[in-house]
């Protein structure tokens, strides 16, 4: 079961790709996508550990895209 999170504004398209790919290369990432026109990102982890995850994306995205938050938005099955 994976989860979705809302981000709080809009990204650029290359501060979306640097997001995803660092993501990406975290331990324990089953899939990892991004949705730029929806502002949400679906992620799924092996271990159905979220906080070490999470806790990395959202500073990485306060970083990488000026500020922007995550919040979470629902469960996906």
């Amino acid at each position: 079961m994976g989860r979705r999170y809302q981000f709080s504004k809009n990204i650029a398209e290359n501060q979306a790709a640097e997001i995803l790919r660092e993501i990406r290369e975290l331990p324990n990432i089953k899939q990892a996508q991004l949705n730029t026109a929806a502002n949400y990102l679906d992620i799924e982890t092996s271990n159905r550990d979220y906080v070490d995850v999470m806790s990395y994306a959202v500073n990485l995205f306060s970083k990488a895209a000026e500020g922007c938050t995550l919040s979470f938005s629902q469960f996906l099955y």
